[in-house]
């Protein structure tokens, strides 16, 4: 399955459809970027974003979210709500069509394809199936805890 996608995108990821991902990107990245930061800089007075930030506690968010007021938390809610659904799809526009026509063109794939051993794929893949079933066993395990304090919450009412 992964071949035939990675085929798929070779195949539509001419070299116009890269330079127009790439021109998207960049136009993206110069008018609309600047605003969303200076909109961020408006409402937080300096304190930052958990966006950019590499690494926060829970302290850190509320102090952001106290410094943001709560017009502030309502717009900074907002964007996310607009500019983090378009930002990550523009992105992967321009990753995935670049990455595909560079690879077709100057890259020759077909020594990291079965049987061919990959040394880092070997290592990482069990890693990441681990950490994808852990996190969806912590959400269901959320989830189920969630459902048994609503219960919990009714009956005590009643």
């Amino acid at each position: 399955m992964l071949v035939r996608l990675s085929d798929g995108l070779q195949r539509v990821s001419k070299g116009w459809v890269a330079a127009s991902a790439f021109v998207i990107f960049l136009v993206f990245t110069a008018l609309v970027l600047p605003q969303q930061s200076a909109m961020v800089d408006l409402y937080s007075g300096g304190a930052g974003t958990p966006d950019t930030s590499i690494y926060y506690t829970a302290d850190d968010l509320y102090q952001m979210a106290r410094a943001y007021g709560e017009v502030g938390r309502e717009a900074y809610i907002r964007a996310r709500f607009t500019f983090d659904v378009l930002w990550p799809i523009l992105y992967t526009f321009f990753l995935t069509t670049s990455i595909s026509w560079l690879y077709a063109k100057f890259v020759s794939t077909h020594r990291w394809r079965y049987p061919e051993r990959t040394v880092l794929v070997d290592v990482l893949a069990p890693i990441f199936t681990l950490l994808k079933w852990v996190f969806i066993g912590a959400s269901f395990l959320l989830l189920v805890v969630g459902v048994v304090l609503g219960i919990w919450r009714v009956l005590r009412r009643r």
